[in-house]
């Protein structure tokens, strides 16, 4: 039950965000869509709902946006410079990185950033092993960014996802 409620609460919560300035009629539809949601899915959603409400969790996923919002963008630039300068190194292969992370949800938001932020797309995720596959533009700089990369975000996440 504790995660039915969590998600009407973050499921209203998005309405209200995507839908303002405030309005009666709307803000009863969010009630409905929301508890709909919330029905149906809430027990696919989490595990834990209580962590939902703990507040340390949103200022670290301020931090992992602000994190992203960086990488993301200086990926977009290398991608670009690549496309206009054929003449960089594109060098493909297949490659594993090894995290701590156990939880599938932090799993799948760092292969996600992986994808976005680096030349890489995620192939695969062991769960079992904690091992993502990924593919690189550049296999060489790809093992070092992507080992890089999971230093970097790996920490954030797990405050985020299992602490």
């Amino acid at each position: 039950m504790g995660n039915k409620i969590a998600l009407f609460i973050i499921a209203f919560l998005v309405w209200c965000c995507l839908r303002w300035p405030p309005d009666t009629q709307h803000y009863l539809i969010g009630i409905a869509v929301a508890a709909f949601v919330a029905i149906l899915t809430g027990d696919l959603f989490t595990g834990k709902a209580k962590i939902f409400f703990q507040i340390k969790r949103y200022l670290w996923f301020a931090l992992y946006a602000g994190l992203f919002l960086k990488e993301w963008v200086r990926a977009n630039i290398d991608i670009a410079l690549r496309l206009a300068r054929p003449q960089l190194s594109i060098d493909p292969d297949i490659i594993e990185v090894k995290t701590s992370l156990t939880s599938d949800a932090a799993l799948t938001v760092l292969a996600n950033t992986l994808t976005l932020t680096r030349e890489m797309i995620t192939v695969d995720i062991d769960t079992q092993k904690g091992v993502l596959i990924l593919h690189s533009i550049n296999a060489r700089a790809g093992a070092r960014s992507g080992k890089d990369s999971i230093a970097q975000f790996e920490q954030i996440l797990k405050k985020i996802y299992e602490n």
